[in-house]
């Protein structure tokens, strides 16, 4: 099986097309030229031309101009007998696990066969030599050796080969030179294989669903299952990268005269990085484009050089870019790093985004191991509300964990649950410009950033990304079982700067569970007194606000001494506690911003029938239902829960203990006309006489004591109880006791920690993730309007959703005269569309010129057809010079 080596906005984008590449037969129907490519037999033993079997002949050919056809030109092969191109089918005598080979092929061992180093021109000065009229003036062509190419993979090793002939053509360092297997065979394998995956039976779900039973190497040869905990570079670091891979010694890797490689556990890892360069392609609309162009650029000056290769992808990567209707973008922006932190991200999670089966190898423990050198780290927080740990991660490279939750049941409402939120926190030295967080297959892309500013001690930095919880195909007993992947992954935006990272990481369930006990009172109609008990708190985990808490310590001159004294100003971090129908008002807002944030454009996860986080936050019917239920139940004064502040001197990174602490308490439990007095922990703490043994509180003094347990960045662990006091509400005594005692509470929380920023913080915030995130969903906008025919990503139909398949059928179907708007049947005008989309860009840019020219050239690159609709409401109303998108509801 092994081939030698010798040898912009989320609106436009909501808007987007997709189509499927053409299929193999489409590749040599009449837009393609006749089949150029021969294919000659030889049998080594006796030197005898033999015949080529009809079918491996036509797979020659097919994917020979399937090459063509995607690359614009074919596959250089300069390998001729009278004047047509030849490739080889080779009966040999000893069989070996080398199924294929590039390079230097001559059919026959005499005279005609020339040493494989050699540099020779047989066509040079005129005349063919030999009276097979053999001609060769490189070292282009390939050759299958009949022994070992089967019947259902050969068309993947001629198209690994036909890759080679063009690494061979562009950058001669990747044939002889000594270039690293990472980069020669896992092109080779990544692009060539990507390029058959809508051909049918060769997705990665067939792929998979085929090999996973077999006894030999195809399944982590084919779908690049190699270790990614260790660098991508396999050759910077040899003594990292592990051999005890499951599959490494079920094939072992010989050249094509059976000669066991030294390191061929090595070399095997460069043709399972196959994974990496496949998503090159297939992770954006203009993928392959982007490979084209790299391929158009010289390598290093050293070939050897496996680092120089590494900054010539990354280089390579970032520099192609994707120009339509005046707009032009980058198609990897981020360049190395984010190919591979989108890559093995997904690739983490195939088996139940992709394939949708863990049987056999693709069962979890199998699988994984595979993948990941260590186990995969679990972080179980069914019970504990927050774990921290500390991974070593090295360069381009990622950490696994596995993360356990209760899942959120859907409170008041048939709507399904959203994701159950916990927060992801990563701080050291010097770490968080190479970091990414991964989940479930999508990038978390907006973390918080929080840097320490010039000069101060502690934590260099810090990230706190957001996460939900919402395990894929929980019930397979042969998956993850309700485990959840997330990978740390060390991607610098360099390779000049990589390094290997010590990260302490902090995983939090942000909840908290409160307790109330006692009775208040409560003025009600006609301002009639009465007590009533306080609310009954679930006293149970109840999710909390999930981002950090922000604070600025610096000193405030409004803050005298005796509100400082009572913890209502100055350098305090205030806690909102949310409990009851509490936590199901602040819960629903948080959904909606969690749906906007965790969106995923480029990640495609949708045609395969997985959600994003973002979506799953955003399903309508779940936030409509519950906010409609819990307003229905406040204007009917049936609402339970309270809120509860908490206050506290901010206490420095690390610092644990008991600290004084002031709380409020205010209960939802209203009824129409109902009003009550704050509950607080504050009593009185001096007081004068002021006659008739009644007294004048002079000061107060609050008797709760908060426990910090744990104080790092990104977890803030501790618990609060008070005695909380309300006015007298008995007139006589009042004057007596002018502050009674109400009831207690109680309260244990867990929340993603406190950042002191501002003037007077130690952090300052870092708006840079968020500001690179836009620009990459305004590329991918661009890109969605590429013609369906040039994409590079679409998947296979038996991996897509069937939704998602009728889209891309629908869109292909119209792909002909679908690029122009028309309106009841009349094609809109160059200059209608001009004006409506300067129109729409003036209407979204709010005045802004920067933003509407902006706004204006991601319309531009869009197909006509996709913006027909919004055309044509536009010239309904009248062509107006400013036009809202909100005008077509």
């Amino acid at each position: 099986m092994f081939s030698s080596r010798s040898t912009m906005h989320a609106f436009w984008i909501a808007m987007a097309g997709s189509t499927a590449l053409s299929s193999l037969a489409a590749a040599q129907d009449s837009k393609a030229p006749p089949a150029e490519l021969e294919v000659f037999g030889v049998d080594l033993t006796t030197d005898k031309e033999i015949a080529v079997p009809p079918e491996v002949m036509a797979k020659a050919r097919g994917i020979f101009d399937l090459h063509r056809d995607k690359f614009g030109s074919p596959p250089h092969i300069d390998t001729r007998q009278n004047g047509k191109i030849n490739a080889f089918y080779i009966k040999r005598a000893k069989a070996n696990p080398a199924a294929a080979s590039a390079g230097d092929n001559l059919p026959y061992k005499g005279p005609f066969q020339i040493p494989l180093t050699a540099k020779y021109d047989l066509c040079g000065g005129g005349a063919a030599k030999g009276a097979e009229n053999w001609c060769k003036s490189g070292q282009f062509s390939f050759r299958m050796f009949a022994d070992a190419i089967s019947a259902w993979n050969a068309e993947l090793l001629i198209s690994h080969e036909l890759i080679h002939l063009r690494q061979y053509e562009k950058s001669p360092g990747t044939k002889a030179g000594g270039a690293p297997f990472w980069l020669v065979e896992g092109q080779a394998n990544g692009i060539g294989y990507g390029l058959l995956e809508r051909e049918p039976g060769f997705s990665r779900k067939a792929i998979a669903l085929k090999t996973k039973g077999l006894k030999n190497a195809n399944f982590s040869f084919f779908l690049g299952l190699r270790r990614y905990d260790v660098p991508l570079d396999i050759n910077r670091d040899t003594g990292l990268y592990p051999i005890d891979h499951p599959e490494y010694f079920r094939e072992l890797l010989r050249d094509e005269d059976g000669n066991l490689h030294s390191d061929g556990y090595l070399d095997y890892a460069g043709y399972q990085t196959g994974s990496f360069w496949r998503h090159v392609m297939r992770g954006r609309p203009a993928g392959l484009l982007a490979y084209k162009k790299m391929l158009d650029r010289p390598g290093p000056s050293d070939p050897t050089n496996s680092h120089a290769w590494l900054k010539w992808t990354d280089s390579g990567l970032k520099a192609a870019t994707y120009s339509r209707r005046g707009t032009t973008v980058p198609i990897w922006r981020g360049g190395l790093r984010q190919v591979f932190s989108e890559m093995v991200t997904e690739l983490a999670d195939l088996p139940d985004i992709v394939v949708k089966n863990r049987t056999d190898k693709l069962a979890a423990p199998y699988f994984d191991a595979l993948l990941w050198t260590r186990s995969c780290k679990n972080i179980d927080l069914t019970q504990a509300t927050a774990a921290s740990l500390r991974v070593t991660v090295h360069p381009y490279a990622a950490q696994c964990m596995r993360v356990k939750m209760p899942i959120e049941n859907a409170t008041g409402t048939n709507a399904a649950a959203p994701p159950a939120p916990f927060s992801v926190a990563a701080s050291g030295n010097g770490v968080c410009d190479d970091l990414e967080l991964g989940t479930r297959g999508q990038l978390l892309a907006q973390p918080k950033s929080f840097k320490a500013k010039a000069g101060a001690s502690g934590t260099n930095c810090a990230l706190v990304w957001n996460a939900g919880f919402a395990p894929l195909r929980p019930e397979d007993p042969n998956g993850l079982r309700g485990w959840q992947t997330v990978l740390l992954i060390n991607a610098p935006s360099d390779p000049d700067r990589q390094k290997t990272h010590d990260v302490l990481l902090n995983f939090v369930r942000p909840v908290a569970a409160s307790t109330l006990a006692g009775t208040h009172s409560v003025d009600g109609a006609g301002g009639k007194k009465r007590k009533k008990p306080l609310p009954k708190l679930k006293g149970t985990p109840e999710i909390q606000q999930a981002d950090p808490l922000l604070v600025d310590p610096t000193p405030d001159e409004s803050c005298d001494a005796r509100q400082a004294a009572v913890l209502a100003c100055g350098d305090i971090v205030a806690l909102s506690i949310v409990s009851g129908d509490a936590s199901e008002i602040a819960r629903a807002g948080e959904i909606l911003s969690a749906g906007i944030a965790m969106q995923y454009p480029q990640g495609g996860l949708g045609n395969y029938a997985v959600k994003t986080l973002g979506e799953l936050y955003q399903q309508g019917q779940q936030f409509e239902a519950r906010a409609g239920a819990l307003q229905a139940r406040a204007m009917g004064g049936n609402l339970n829960g309270a809120t509860i502040a908490i206050a506290m001197k901010r206490p420095e990174e690390g610092v644990v203990g008991r600290f004084p602490a002031r709380v409020e308490v205010e209960p939802l439990d209203r009824q129409p006309g109902e009003n009550s007095a704050a509950l607080t922990s504050l009593t009185a703490r001096q007081t004068r006489p002021i006659g008739n043994g009644c007294v004048d509180v002079l000061s107060y003094q609050t008797n709760a004591t908060v426990e910090i347990s744990v104080n790092q960045p990104g977890l803030l662990m501790g618990s609060v109880s008070a005695t909380l006091y309300e006015p007298n509400a008995d007139d006589e005594a009042a004057c007596r006791e002018p502050i009674v005692a109400a009831g207690t509470v109680q309260v244990s929380f867990s929340t993603p920690g406190v950042f002191p920023v501002g003037p007077g913080g130690r952090y300052q915030v870092d708006p840079a993730r968020s500001e690179f995130q836009q620009l990459i969903v305004q590329d991918m906008a661009a890109m969605m309007a590429m013609p369906l025919e040039e994409r590079s990503d679409t998947p296979a139909d038996d991996e897509i959703d069937p939704a998602a398949g009728n889209r891309f059928a629908g869109s292909r179907a119209g792909s002909g005269a679908g690029t122009v708007a028309q309106c009841q049947g009349t094609m809109v005008s160059d200059a209608d569309l001009d004006a409506f989309i300067r129109a729409t860009a003036a209407g979204a840019g709010e005045g802004d010129p920067q933003l509407s020219a902006q706004i204006a050239q991601s319309m531009r690159a869009l197909e006509p057809a996709i913006l027909a609709m919004a055309v044509c409401r536009w010239i309904a109303a009248g062509r107006p010079s400013t036009f809202a998108l909100g005008n077509l509801e």
